[in-house]
């Protein structure tokens, strides 16, 4: 008990910082998975409205076609039908370009890549020995810092994403990494998240760097 109080006084890694990293990391993940959804569903309704314009679009003129080659343009019924399909083509066409499916899609993918970089980066501090750690404290506020700037910038998930993956969330803890974990991470990475710079926004070079030029302000 002394030791830890004796860490805790000297900013040394302790019991209550490893806990408070976890949580920022099991809270990373949480977002992660949220944002990862959110970027599959734009660009699902994407690809939908496309193909769906694609195909309406020219369907109505080859109906209107086959209604002049069969001498039934006058048939209020193919009219009508001509009609309606013009009305569908032009709201999906219109649906398409104000949607912004690419820009919402692409904005969940680059919040989910920093999320998973937060993610990666308490693993590996926890994976170490206390003494090949970086400074507690420093870590601690400058893991905060990256934190609140994601949560900041990211884009918002919907309520039925929010409240699907609240349900499903398991508690996942931030563990030492093993194999499984680095598999894992590289199958989510090449899924929705392949070249994405976001990827280093917490990578180990970007957490000495800044850390460096902190301590050089102070």
């Amino acid at each position: 008990m002394e030791t830890q109080e004796n860490d805790e006084e000297k900013g040394e890694w302790n019991s209550k910082l490893e806990d408070a990293a976890r949580d920022i990391g099991q809270q990373a993940r949480a977002y992660k998975n949220m944002h990862i959804l959110q970027a599959q569903k734009a660009s699902r309704h994407h690809k939908y409205l496309v193909w769906s314009g694609i195909i309406l679009g020219p369907l109505s003129s080859v109906l209107s076609s086959i209604g002049l080659a069969l001498e039934m343009e006058n048939n209020p019924v193919i009219s009508i039908i001509v009609i309606i399909l013009g009305f569908l083509s032009g709201t999906i066409v219109t649906a398409v370009k104000f949607g912004k499916y690419d820009e919402v899609c692409n904005a969940n993918k680059s919040a989910a890549a920093r999320y998973t970089s937060i993610e990666a980066n308490i693993r590996r501090q926890l994976g170490m020995s206390k003494k090949d750690r970086q400074q507690a404290v420093s870590y601690m506020d400058w893991l905060e810092t990256k934190y609140q700037e994601i949560l900041l910038a990211a884009p918002l998930v919907s309520a039925k994403i929010y409240t699907q993956c609240s349900s499903d969330q398991v508690n996942p803890i931030i563990h030492t990494p093993s194999d499984d974990d680095g598999q894992e991470e590289k199958n989510i990475q090449s899924h929705v998240m392949t070249n994405l710079s976001e990827i280093n926004y917490a990578s180990d070079k970007m957490l000495a760097y800044e850390l460096k030029r902190l301590s050089q302000i102070s």
